[in-house]
């Protein structure tokens, strides 16, 4: 196909999200999470999340992708999934933008650390080969400034702007590398430059070694973080990543394509520990969360947690002022959490997606989310199933997934 039917198809996307994005349904929605996420009562926010980078919209519309310039791929994907999404009928809100990172510079060296971390793949796990193994290895380690290939970014912005001809704008991410899971969180980091084992193992035979390397991680990060101020590229864009929810609330601006903050104060951030599942609750304090709280303290607000296991961690939270939102996983203790986060914060409630991904079962969906919502009665719940990676070619599923949720909370409020 040429480039012109590419842009028909996207635009013709575009048009159709654009719909959904600025309909009366997506206006009620914005207020909901406003209120929810300012612990207001409400009722409760149920969402069926996937990105469309995952493995689940590829399972579900790789074959309906229509586009071949690359540039568009993407999108398409990205749009299509969208409006997948949409029909569901979940709480989920859809953005009238269309959000382009910038195109970053990194050092000569690859990676956001200077060093080539290579990974051993099992399915969708992977182990990585350490690059740091002793003192002396901390100096390669390579810090990447805050720049922006303005050029290039230009170019890749003037092509977004002409395919949707005005029908979406463009929101130009320009926040730094060092910010998002992965990276500002430490963990990920820390876990792939040490190898996952030998973290654990250094952290009691070598405790001085952990301590410098999450050191420089941490000081790398807040270097950062000042470069990105100086220059007003904290984009209010929001987006998934920003909080694992909608950044809707009463306390910080709402997001806008327009906005680019000279503060991150008016933004929230997203930490978790993830490789800290298993650490105890001291280790965890010792070796990682003191290291995050300066980076928590740089922002508005912060949602803490993603597919760890907090139950015995929640204490040491509480010590973040500025938290609002705590993640509890599929593993986790739900009426435990309950107990620790009551009306404070707002507890997102992550159910098991095996349910869903590797068999389906209506009864065993309603068991499990009526137990949860009785677990956790008086905390200012929302309910997220997350890391769905496949519905084995069943997308209805979903839907059905969707559909027992809301009976479920009707039952309960």
């Amino acid at each position: 196909m040429s480039i012109n039917d590419d842009i028909k198809i996207f635009r013709e996307l575009a048009y159709e999200y654009r719909e959904i994005c600025e309909s009366s349904r997506q206006k009620e929605l914005r207020g909901l999470w406003r209120k929810h996420n300012s612990l207001e009562k409400t009722e409760i926010p149920v969402v069926c999340s996937w990105d469309e980078g995952s493995n689940l919209a590829d399972e579900l519309l790789a074959t309906e992708l229509r586009c071949s310039d690359q540039r568009l791929v993407k999108y398409e994907l990205f749009l299509r999934n969208s409006l997948y999404h949409n029909a569901m009928g979940d709480d989920w809100i859809y953005e009238p933008w269309l959000t382009v990172p910038v195109i970053k510079k990194y050092p000569q060296y690859r990676g956001r650390w200077g060093q080539i971390v290579e990974e051993q793949r099992v399915g969708q796990a992977y182990i990585t080969r350490p690059v740091i193994h002793t003192m002396d290895d901390m100096n390669k380690l390579v810090y990447t400034s805050h720049e922006v290939d303005e050029a290039a970014t230009a170019d890749l912005i003037s092509f977004y702007e002409e395919a949707l001809d005005g029908v979406l704008e463009i929101s130009v991410n320009r926040r730094p590398i060092y910010h998002g899971l992965g990276a500002s969180d430490l963990s990920t980091s820390l876990a792939e430059l040490l190898g996952f084992e030998n973290m654990m193992v250094a952290m009691v035979e070598e405790p001085e070694l952990v301590h410098a390397l999450v050191t420089f991680l941490r000081d790398a990060v807040l270097k950062q973080y000042d470069e990105t101020t100086e220059k007003r590229d904290w984009t209010a864009h929001g987006g998934w990543w920003e909080n694992q929810g909608t950044p809707y609330c009463y306390d910080l601006p709402d997001p806008n394509p327009q906005l680019n903050f000279s503060s991150s104060k008016e933004l929230w951030m997203f930490m978790a520990a993830q490789e800290f599942t298993l650490i105890s609750p001291e280790m965890f304090e010792e070796f990682m969360l003191q290291y995050q709280r300066p980076i928590m303290e740089r922002f508005g607000l912060v949602t803490y947690g993603c597919c760890e296991d907090l139950t015995d961690k929640i204490s040491l939270l509480k010590t973040i002022p500025n938290l609002r939102r705590i993640g509890i996983a599929p593993v986790a203790n739900v009426e435990e959490c309950a107990k620790q986060i009551e009306d404070k914060y707002v507890m997102s409630w992550r159910p098991n997606p095996a349910t869903v991904c590797a068999f389906f079962d209506k009864e065993v969906v309603r068991s499990q989310i009526r137990r949860g919502l009785e677990e956790s009665r008086g905390c200012r719940v929302d309910i997220m199933l997350k890391d769905v990676s496949t519905v084995q070619g069943e997308p209805a599923r979903l839907f059905e997934w969707v559909k027992i949720v809301r009976d479920e909370v009707s039952r309960i409020s």
